[in-house]
């Protein structure tokens, strides 16, 4: 699990070369966030109870996580390019 420590150091390095902005520090540490419950669902999928679901049950679920995710890619874009940690107040 190296890899989940390293992506926190590198979507903060990224956000502090970009700016040294809080928007962008919540930018990191979301994105960072959000990587490592892609690979704790990666690593759920691939269990033993998920693997005897029915088909469908697996394929919608499958379908809904992956819009799910996008949309707070989506969110999580927009608080650190567009709206920041104050929405839309500032």
């Amino acid at each position: 699990y190296t890899c989940l420590c390293i992506a926190w150091f590198i979507f903060l390095f990224v956000a502090l070369w970009h700016d040294i902005e809080m928007k962008l520090i919540v930018w990191g540490l979301l994105n960072s966030l959000f990587y490592v419950l892609e690979v704790i669902s990666r690593y759920i999928s691939t269990s033993n109870y998920f693997v005897q679901l029915p088909d469908w049950i697996q394929t919608s679920i499958i379908l809904i996580s992956g819009a799910s995710y996008i949309l707070v890619l989506i969110s999580v874009n927009l608080v650190g390019y567009a709206l920041g940690t104050n929405g839309f107040q500032s």
